[in-house]
């Protein structure tokens, strides 16, 4: 839908535009017709925007609606048509630029062009349907008086709240008018648009896009890191293994008893050589008498004294 207003009143000598008092009378005269609008829609991060492409006022046919009626049009898409469709209406009498997107198209063209010219280009509004809206707007937002009512210290407005709204409670000024008359003409066809009867309204095909998080293994990567921990594992089974077999190898660390033994003389050391482990040596060590003397090199050292 769109709109337009006019004002007639204040500023005038005439004596309609004032009251008996002197104030300022005005009228607004408001209207509102039918357009055809192309928009483009767009999905981001899940929000669907439109914005508006182009418009036409679309005009309305004379009652009574016949094919041959000269005031009977519709409007064509002409982004809809091929270039030889184009050329067809042209060669029919229309003149169509470069740059046009809509056309105002005769009733009886669209019987005469029904097998080029297809129906889903064609838009149409008549006569009934637009009579019908009228006098539903009319009568359910735009019909009626408003009334002062005074209650105690406060005059209250007694009406539909739509008057209300366009009286602006005596402030309303052109600019505001058009602007109220704007979002009404907006609403209406967002509300068919979205309140459309099923049976009319098909649903637009498309395709749609949704964000999906996909894995792709690059396996090849996998194997350096795969090798060292199989090889690691390896090695660590194999020390396991070669200290279960080598038990002899003992860790004489903790044990003061291996720093004695291997302190004490040559001799001594060669007699007791053969000791394997930790047990052995505390044995071995209870049969063992041992003191401190000096050697013949004017060294201290530990000997054997006993068995």
């Amino acid at each position: 839908m769109m709109y337009s207003a006019s004002q007639k009143g204040c500023p005038g000598q005439i004596s309609p535009y004032f009251s008996e008092n002197g104030s300022c009378l005005r009228a607004v005269e408001c209207g509102l017709y039918p357009c055809v609008r192309a928009y483009t829609g767009d999905v981001k991060g899940g929000n669907f925007t439109e914005t508006l492409v182009s418009t036409y006022p679309m005009p309305l046919a004379d009652p009574p609606l016949i094919v041959d009626d000269p005031y009977c049009f519709y409007v064509l898409r002409l982004g809809c048509v091929t270039d030889n469709d184009k050329n067809i209406l042209k060669s029919q009498g229309y003149s169509i630029t470069d740059d046009q997107d809509w056309l105002q198209y005769n009733c009886s063209s669209r019987v005469q062009n029904a097998n080029t010219i297809p129906d889903r280009c064609i838009y149409e509004f008549s006569y009934e349907p637009a009579n019908a809206v009228a006098l539903s707007v009319q009568s359910q937002f735009f019909n009626g008086t408003l009334e002062t009512n005074a209650v105690g210290s406060v005059d209250q407005l007694i009406g539909s709240v739509q008057l209300q709204v366009l009286f602006n409670s005596g402030e309303n000024t052109l600019e505001s008018i058009k602007n109220t008359m704007s979002r009404v003409a907006d609403f209406l066809p967002t509300y068919v648009r979205e309140n459309g009867d099923e049976s009319n309204s098909a649903s637009a095909p498309g395709t749609v896009f949704q964000n999906e998080t996909f894995i792709r293994v690059r396996w090849a990567w996998f194997t350096l890191p795969a090798a060292l921990s199989l090889f690691t594992l390896i090695f660590f089974m194999y020390t396991l293994v070669e200290i279960a077999r080598h038990e002899r190898h003992t860790n004489w660390k903790s044990s003061p008893l291996a720093l004695l033994f291997h302190g004490l003389d040559a001799e001594t050391q060669e007699r007791y050589s053969r000791i394997d482990d930790l047990d052995e040596m505390d044995e071995m060590a209870k049969e063992v008498n041992v003191q401190l003397h000096m050697d013949g090199r004017g060294s201290w050292g530990l000997a054997a004294v006993g068995k």
